[in-house]
This record gives C-alpha cells, structure tokens and sequence, in this order.
C-alpha cells in the first residue's frame, strides 16, 4: 500500500535551494509533477530539466523517509551514468535514500538483484558466476569448437553463414524452448530436427549450468521466478511505495512488459508507477526498430514543454521532426539565443571539408561575441552511421558515412570490456576512469581468472569458478606463502603497466601462471593458445589513442567526431549533423537512403502524420535526438544533389544556408 505524502511549499522550497541556481524557481508545469505521487506518465522535451525535476521529487521524499509501513522507494534508469549521475547531485544530502529499504539502479542490475539471481540459486543452488555478455560469448564460442566434428549439430551449424554468432543468441522462453534472441521465433523445431536440437539444449542448459549468462537470460529467469513463486510480486509491491523509472522511452520490450508487470499489473498495483522520459528519443535497437515504441500512454500523462536549453530558431525546426506528436505537441524553446540553424551543402570533392567549415562558422561567431568563448563550451560533429562494414558492397557514388566526412574516426568503446583476446589488452584496457591501481589489478586478475575457467580449475571448497575474492581469500587461507608472493607481484605488475611497461609484465605473468595451476593440479593445456597469443596492433588500440583520433582543432578549440547514439542525452554549444547512408528504401534513382531524402516534408516545416514508412520514422527519431543537443548552433550537412532535389525549398527565413565546392584536399 502506497504510503500517502502531502507535499507543502517548504518542501518545494528545499528542493530548490538544493537543485537551482541562486533565485531560480519552478514553474508551474514542473510544480505540477513534484506534487503527484500516484501512478502517471511524463513526456518531457529536450532540455526541459526532467531530471531535475525527479531530483527535486525525491529530495522531498527523502525527508519523509523512513515510512511508517517499512517500504521504500525505486529509482531505474537505463545505465550506470544516469544513476552515478542522480549520486553524484544528492547523495550526500539523501543518505537515507541510498540505504535499504530503498533501491537506485539500472534495470538490469534491479533484475539480476531481485528476481535473476534468487531464481537462479532457487535451481542451481549456487550464485551465478558472471552475468555478462562478454563472458556469455567466451563459453559458447569455446562449446562449438569442442563439438565432434560428425555431430549432427555441428553440421547443421555449419552451415549459416556465422555459427558462433546463431549460438550467441539463443535463448530460452518461459517454456525452456530455444528461441532466436530474446522474444524470437523458436529457433529450430524439436521434431524436424530433434538430435540438433537437443544438442543445443544441452549446449545452453550446461552453459547456464556453469553459471555464465547473457543479459538477457536475467529476464527469462526472472519470468520464471514470477510464475513459480506467485508471493514474489506482491512482496515486490509491498516493498516500494513509489517507482520512478527514467528514460523510459529505452527501455526494450522485454524491460518494458517486465515493469508494467511488476508496478502496473494491469492497474491493481497500489505503488505509484511514474515513467519518465521522451518518446521521441527511442533511437536504439537499429536492427529490431520497433516504429510503435512499447512505451504507449495510458492514464495520466503530464508534460514539461518548455525546453531551457533549446532556442526559438532550434526548437522551431526540432517540433517538426518529433514522431510523437500528438495532443498539440510542441517544444517550447526558451532561450534567448537567436542563430539560425545552419545547412552546409557539399559535394564529393567538398565531403572531407565539412567540420572544417562547420569550425570555420563557430569561430566567425565566437568572434562575434554570438557564441561566448569559454573552455565549457562542447562542439560536436554527429552522424548515425559511422562506418562501412567489410561485407558492405556497391559502395560507389555519392555514398558517405562518418568516416568519409572524417577519415581518421575511430568507433569509441561503447563501455569498458573485462575480457579480452590477449594478455597485453588486458594490460591496456583496463578503467581508465578509475584513477586507482585497483582498475588495472582488477583487469589483471581477470585475466588470470579466464585462465583458471579456461583449465577448469574450481574452488575446491565450492566445486564453482573462482571470483577475484575468492580466490585471494583461497590463497590467504590455504597457500599463505605463494599468496604473499603472488600480492607482491600484482602490486609490481599494476605499477608496471600504468607506466607502460607492458613487455616485461606479460613474461612475468606468463611465468607465474604454470605455478599457479599446480595449486589445482593443473598444467597449461586449454589456455595456452590464450596466454601466448600476441596482440593485434594494441597500441593502436589503447583508449587514450582512440579518443584523441576522435578530436580535431582546426581554430583554437576541439570538435569532436561521435555517433548519435553517443550523444543522447547531452548538451552542446553548438553541434554539426551530418547526413549518412542507411538503409536503401526502394531501388534506383528515387532510393531513399538518407535522412534529406526521406525526412524532406519535415525539413520544408511539414509535422509527421503517423502513416509514414518504418525507415522514415526510424531516421525521425535519430534527426530529433541529433538536432534537439545545442544550445547555439544547429547545423546539417547535405549533398548538393540530394539538397537541389529534395530540399530547395527550404525557408531561408529559418535556415542559413552555406555552400562549399570544389575543394579537393581533406582539411579535417
């Protein structure tokens, strides 16, 4: 049962002192948020403070903590920064909200935490040893190279076009059936080919069996846990009074329902249930675009219109490309910048010159005083597709992605990975921020576990795959002499790697490893093809390297090279959207592969109708997300071809429009 809270103007008061700027205040429509606590939905525009507002909801919850029924509140994001970032802002002053029995995480660590793991120990009597998807793919890749090469499954392997990744991505349904993905078709019908099949089963069952899952068979157990233990839900809801999930919009279907089942459970749940976010901002998942996002609206729905970050001339160009645009949708631009969004025409010779003269722009209005000259400003160059696969083919004519408007771009890391192909990545890719000599000792016992894994050298005292303390606490208590020879060596080998010294802590810890397995028993066997390996260009490789290929400085400042993708969720001074080559719709000369071509209507003031194709509405929500970050400066790079055809028309009224030709040297 919710517990009922009265919201008074101290409360408000409070949570300004803490949240804004000195004399600042909140409006009326973000007021009207903070006062409610039952179950609701809240569309919030770009820039227009959404997580502030949350902020300023659970500061004030805060102070009513803890309630009198012993239930506490839930906070889900979507990933690690957007909590680290709701921590970092009040967790010094909400202490309470950061205890038991309230929980502030990612969806699927609130997964893995309360229904994953205990439905896992509930079959398996054990803890799982990894949830993770790196890990995941090691042990299937190492299952379907120890296959008998005359297994009918193998030879039925074999035969797609990429095994390992089909073996990758199976996954059980709530009936134990293998599926394609999550929430896939059946992957192969039980009677057509049922040896194949099976050996299949038994491939996954024994992989989770070893207690190394994908992210997503979290969400299979946990449907599992609900459907066999009927008091699980209700307990959930009796433990959270209020449930706030933010960005909802990226959540996948299978997050979604899971939720809705949880918090909603078809309008009986007694939690108040908020879903906070932007529908307009779905942009993940290319490959599975779902052009209906999950996230529908149902019940109460409030908005934060107004946008502090967008201008007038940006938020009037933004409103047109929103998808989700119906009951008078329309973005507000509240600040007093006044520049005119900016198209850059180019042609093939031109193409390599675009961030250059999108610096050049930037530097004209600086010199202006229009930009403020400040070492806070961000400027970024955008695209969404970033690079050209080997197997694309017919890449001729006027055909761009982002590395052919910048040669030198290099695709970030997505996230810090824990395993790797080689020792020496190991060594260079480890956390690099985390400041402490922790990160790269936990890399470097990574490494060592993956051995152990790899010779199937257990914990004897548990039968299952050792972790980082469970092994040193296996060293301490039974080898104590080889464990203070071996914490000596980590010190040594982590000092060594932070200043570069690669070569001779690789001999060194290929030396210590054949001691280590006689502990066990043990000889380097299975692993030595994963010790020896040398690594493939990992200087090139290193993070520091990769990110700097990514910034250039043509006029006294950086502009960075990302993805759209990369850029969700932040805020620039100004940013450069340039048009990429996805997905060809139809054939010929009228193909539509670029944002110019199928989003024209829009870009000449038109508002989307609903009934547009699914690509039209996938590059939609990628245009809206791009264009909606500066708070200067908007511009967008075409093609003189597709801008002639397409977009001609343009209102120069709104679009400042900059033509470069010619030029045949790449300047950035």
């Amino acid at each position: 049962m919710r517990v009922e809270i009265n919201i008074t103007d101290n409360d408000i008061a409070h949570a300004e002192r803490l949240l804004l700027p000195e004399g600042r205040t909140f409006d009326a429509e973000r007021r009207a948020f903070i006062n409610r606590f039952d179950t609701l939905d809240l569309q919030a525009v770009p820039g227009s403070g959404k997580t502030t507002v949350l902020l300023a909801k659970l500061v004030i919850l805060e102070r009513y903590l803890p309630f009198s029924n012993g239930s506490g509140i839930l906070v889900i994001s979507h990933t690690n920064t957007a909590v680290d970032e709701i921590k970092k802002k009040i967790g010094k002053q909400c202490q309470r909200l950061f205890a038991y029995p309230n929980y502030i995480g990612t969806i699927q660590s609130f997964v893995d935490r309360f229904l994953a793991i205990p439905a896992y120990v509930a079959r398996f009597g054990k803890r799982p040893t990894r949830i993770d998807n790196e890990i995941f793919d090691v042990a299937v890749a190492g299952y379907y190279r120890c296959l008998p090469a005359k297994c009918p499954a193998k030879a039925w392997l074999d035969n797609k076009s990429d095994a390992v990744a089909f073996l990758k991505r199976i996954r059980f349904d709530d009936q134990f059936n293998l599926t394609d993905g999550i929430g896939g078709a059946v992957a192969l019908k039980k009677a057509s080919a049922s040896e194949t099949y099976k050996t299949l089963a038994r491939m996954k069952m024994d992989i989770f069996g070893r207690g190394y899952l994908h992210f997503e068979d979290a969400y299979f157990l946990a449907a599992i846990h609900l459907s066999k233990r009927k008091a699980a839900k209700a307990l959930m809801q009796e433990r959270f009074s209020y449930v706030f999930v933010d960005e909802m919009q990226d959540m996948g279907k299978h997050q979604h329902d899971l939720l809705e089942e949880l918090f909603f459970d078809g309008g009986k749940c007694q939690c108040g249930y908020q879903r906070i976010g932007d529908r307009n901002q779905s942009i993940y998942d290319n490959n599975d675009f779902d052009e209906k996002s999950a996230w529908q609206a149902r019940g109460i729905v409030l908005s934060l219109a107004n946008s502090y970050r967008l201008s007038i001339p940006i938020a009037t160009v933004v409103n047109f490309f929103a998808l989700d645009n119906a009951d008078g949708f329309q973005i507000n631009g509240l600040s007093e910048v006044n520049i005119k969004p900016h198209i850059i025409i180019f042609d093939d010779a031109s193409v390599c010159t675009v961030v250059h003269k999108f610096s050049s722009i930037l530097r004209n209005l600086i010199d202006e005083g229009r930009i403020p000259e400040s070492g806070e400003n961000i400027f970024k160059a955008v695209a969404w597709n970033s690079e050209w696969n080997a197997e694309d083919k017919g890449r001729t004519g006027s055909k761009f992605r982002l590395v052919d408007y910048c040669p030198a771009f290099q695709k970030a890391r997505q996230k810090s990975r824990i395993d790797h192909n080689c020792l020496e990545d190991y060594l260079r890719h480890y956390d690099r921020k985390n400041k402490t000599l922790g990160a790269v000792q936990k890399s470097i016992l990574n490494f060592i576990l993956k051995v152990l894994r790899l010779e199937d050298a257990n914990n004897p005292e548990s039968g299952s795959h050792f972790t980082s303390n469970s092994l040193l606490k296996f060293l301490r208590e039974k080898h104590a002499v080889f464990y203070e020879q071996f914490k000596l060596c980590l010190y040594q080998w982590t000092l060594y790697s932070i200043r570069g010294d690669i070569t001779d802590v690789v001999e060194e810890i290929r030396e210590t490893i054949p001691k280590l397995l006689q502990i066990f028993g043990k000889d380097v066997n299975k692993s030595r093809e994963f010790i020896d390996q040398p690594a493939e260009t990992a200087a090139l490789a290193d993070t520091t390297q990769q990110s700097f290929s990514n910034i250039v400085n043509i006029h006294g400042f950086d502009i960075e090279i990302a993805t759209v993708h990369s850029v969700k969720g932040q805020t620039h001074t100004a940013t450069l959207y340039m048009e990429t080559y996805f997905h060809q719709d139809g054939h010929g000369v009228a193909a539509k592969s670029y944002e110019s071509q199928r989003l024209s209507r829009q870009f000449l003031m038109e508002g989307l109708v609903g009934s547009e194709r699914k690509r039209v509405k996938q590059s939609a929500r990628m245009v809206y997300v791009g264009f909606s970050r500066p708070t200067h400066l908007l511009c967008f790079a075409v093609h003189k071809d597709r801008f002639h055809q397409y977009l001609s028309g343009l209102d120069t009224t709104v679009w400042e429009i900059i033509k470069i030709y010619g030029q045949d040297e790449c300047v950035a």
